[in-house]
């Protein structure tokens, strides 16, 4: 990550070819993230001994009249350092309940948007460059204006008749645009909103990307909700059983939905319209689950 980073940064003693790379640079900032994302899911797989992972795992029964050979594989687990998983989102909820449990409920949501027209973005411009050649210029401008805004918040009491007592935020990636912070400053219910807008019905939501899981309503990555092995090949099955809770929770699914879906290998999906199949027996296509696919079909 460090040798990326040193390579975002423009410096007048070089001559930078990656940042005048056009979208050959918007594609080197994604093959760096998938490298480093890469390097961190090997990292924990091969170190499941130095996380003491044998102390996550529940005791699970396996009936192997059931279940195939190609059906039984090895489980991994995540802890809560790694971004993105399981144990991860569920320690930053617990974070937000208790911050809300020891201050009071939020009652201010308020969002930032980036915008390319700000001088400090046009005057770092390179010639002939426009703001769509340059994503990392933007999301760290608005970083920089990001902090400014809380300091404002924070430090200059922006909301004196309100008075705020805590901050919490996220980023959003819109439309892959620019920056976009949401700001809560108050409890919404979304949980709720959600079921009241789903009339009781279970409706899954994931997306290929840690970041893009952000924008759905209760969203999880497509690897954390359907156990896609990291390791994927053209036979490869998820890594849950047919008599578990989570293949009893996708029986009684009615929709997927599955934002950017060509992020992932063919064989990711393969997998999950495999695994889908045997768990509802039934061999309609994803086992018969209505599955919306997003993402740019290009």
């Amino acid at each position: 990550m460090d040798f990326y980073s040193y390579r975002l940064f423009e410096r007048p003693t070089e001559y930078s070819k990656i940042l005048r790379g056009g979208k050959l640079f918007q594609e080197f900032l994604v093959d760096a993230w998938v490298a480093t994302e890469q390097n961190r899911l090997t990292y924990y797989k091969l170190n499941q001994r130095k996380i003491w992972s044998e102390l996550y795992q529940d005791l699970s029964n396996i009936d192997l009249d059931d279940l195939g050979p190609n059906q039984i594989g090895q489980r991994f687990i995540f802890p809560s350092s790694f971004i993105g998983s399981p144990r991860h989102m569920c320690e930053i909820f617990q974070d937000s309940v208790a911050i809300t449990r020891c201050n009071q409920h939020p009652y201010i949501f308020l969002t930032m948007t980036a915008n390319p027209n700000w001088p400090e973005i046009t005057s770092a411009l390179l010639p002939h460059q426009k703001d769509i050649d340059r994503p990392n210029l933007i999301a760290r401008v608005f970083e920089l204006k990001r902090k400014c805004l809380m300091k404002e918040i924070e430090a200059n009491k922006v909301f004196v008749c309100v008075g705020v007592r805590y901050v919490k935020y996220i980023h959003k990636y819109i439309d892959k645009g620019y920056d976009r912070t949401t700001m809560v400053l108050g409890l919404i219910n979304e949980i709720q909103q959600y079921l009241d807008a789903s009339l009781g019905y279970i409706v899954v939501t994931v997306a290929s990307s840690r970041i893009a899981s952000l924008l759905l309503a209760g969203g999880r990555t497509a690897h954390s909700t359907f156990s896609i092995p990291l390791d994927v090949l053209e036979n490869s099955v998820c890594a849950f059983s047919k008599q578990s809770l989570q293949a009893e929770l996708f029986r009684e699914t009615k929709l997927i939905i599955w934002d950017e879906v060509p992020m992932q290998h063919r064989h990711c999906v393969e997998a999950i319209d495999r695994t889908l199949r045997d768990i509802c027996d039934c061999e309609k296509p994803f086992g018969g689950i209505t599955i919306v696919l997003g993402g740019d079909f290009l």
